[in-house]
């Protein structure tokens, strides 16, 4: 059993195995993917798609996702990039792989994809549906920014296409420490988004708060809570800050010109308690360890199935997994065109799953969703479960294991419970790898050095 230290907070896992760029190369994308001309490969066939749009008008001072400034690309090189990802979801479809494989949910992520034209978001959408079918697709969610989801048309278009869920950032209310962190989006537009977005026939709204932010008080917390409520989203999803090597975050935090009070465990485990208290109160309830939902509504069929289902990504730096096969595409724009250009699939590593390391996804897994249930060949973690329910983090029931409270203040170190041995040594590697070679950690890039 992994010995894991329960008093400093881990990163909760969204990527089992870890893919390593510097140990996991591909050279030959083509020869990686052979397997998927197989189509009986796998027993799940569900499928998400999400898509990558990495471009941003303004970059916020915290975040590690793939980006590139809106500015430094001409409309014709962003067209260009469209009849890409066209080009790459026509690849994959001539996989066997995929012949019967059922789509679930397509998902828009960035990057901010409301920043670009909304004819070309739609195109994309019409171009998932023409290739995979949406006769049992649940959802389409995209996400946005406040500031530029004002306009009525453009949203009624996205509502057209069959958009259903939008989600966009609000992060803080607190103008001083939204002014800290470069956010530039004015708290006005955060209402009106959530207005427009409403009369346009959307049906869901999420919205994004962050916590353990330097200089962040508990008043403050109370306030964002209260003010988020007021906004009416179906979803609250709640997310602690990370602050990796290298970046320029780090530097400015290391620097203590530009903050006083500095993120750290002790202020996470306490924003977290104070905002879930807070949510409950005002009637919303935990449907994943960060995501708060009106009464009634589970997560939504993305969040559900992305630790379990296929998950095919389009874009520069989306990741995949389709029945073990993990592979990340490469994290340039001009690397990514080259690629399609060439016919060649974009990815930069990958690597195959073990049949352990299936197994082992769904204990690793189950924190983020809450509960793990119980299946034929669970047992082989009782020693594990055990030692969790020992310690107060986790109750069995008849049917399944479930966090408790205090297991919901820890779901990056209850993951890490269920690795194996190899896995621990990879992610340690990794990680170290990406320092020494001055990389961001989250993403092996260079994002916010």
């Amino acid at each position: 059993m992994n010995k894991v230290n329960f008093r400093k907070s881990l990163t909760p896992l969204y990527v089992y195995p870890k893919i390593c760029k510097y140990s996991d190369i591909i050279e030959d994308a083509e020869s990686f993917l052979k397997p998927l001309n197989d189509g009986d490969i796998g027993e799940n066939n569900e499928l998400l798609v999400y898509i990558h749009i990495p471009f941003c008008k303004n970059l916020c001072l915290y975040c590690s996702y793939y980006k590139e400034p809106l500015h430094q690309y001409t409309d014709n090189v962003i067209e260009e990039l469209i009849e890409s990802y066209i080009k790459e979801i026509e690849m994959y479809a001539n996989f066997g792989f995929f012949r019967n494989k059922v789509l679930k949910a397509i998902q828009i992520g960035g990057g901010t994809p409301t920043d670009i034209d909304t004819k070309l978001i739609v195109r994309l959408i019409d171009t998932v549906k023409a290739y995979f079918g949406t006769s049992q697709c649940e959802l389409i969610g995209m996400e946005g920014n406040a500031a530029t989801l004002q306009n009525l048309d453009s949203l009624k278009n996205l509502q057209k296409a069959g958009v259903s869920k939008i989600s966009f950032g609000v992060q803080t209310f607190n103008e001083e420490l939204r002014k800290k962190l470069n956010i530039k989006t004015k708290i006005d537009d955060i209402y009106s988004a959530a207005y427009n977005i409403k009369l346009a026939g959307i049906n869901q709204i999420a919205v994004d708060l962050m916590i353990n932010l330097p200089d962040q008080t508990e008043e403050q917390l109370l306030e964002d809570a209260q003010k988020i409520v007021a906004i009416d989203p179906d979803y609250i999803d709640v997310y602690g800050l990370n602050v990796f090597p290298n970046t320029r975050f780090k530097k400015i935090l290391d620097g203590k010109t530009l903050f006083e009070e500095f993120p750290d465990d002790m202020r996470y485990l306490k924003a977290y308690q104070t905002i879930k208290r807070e949510l409950l109160r005002y009637g919303y309830q935990q449907v994943m360890v960060f995501t708060y939902a009106k009464p009634g509504l589970k997560a939504s069929i993305y969040e559900r199935l992305f630790f379990s289902s296929n998950l095919l990504g389009i874009g520069p730096s989306s990741r995949s997994y389709l029945s073990g096969i993990s592979f990340r595409n490469v994290s340039s724009v001009d690397g990514y065109l080259q690629s399609i250009s060439k016919g060649k699939f974009p990815i930069e590593c990958g690597n195959y799953a073990s049949e352990n390391e299936k197994d082992e996804r769904k204990v690793v897994f189950f924190p983020n969703l809450l509960k793990c249930k119980k299946y034929d060949g669970i047992e082989k973690w009782e020693k594990e479960f055990n030692y969790l329910i020992k310690k107060g983090l986790v109750k069995e029931l008849d049917d399944c294991y479930v966090l408790t409270d205090e297991g919901c203040l820890w779901p990056g170190n209850i993951s890490r419970m269920f690795f194996s041995d190899e896995q621990i040594r990879k992610h340690n590697v990794s990680f170290f790898q990406s320092v020494i070679n001055k990389d961001n950690p989250y993403n092996q890039d260079k994002m916010g050095i």
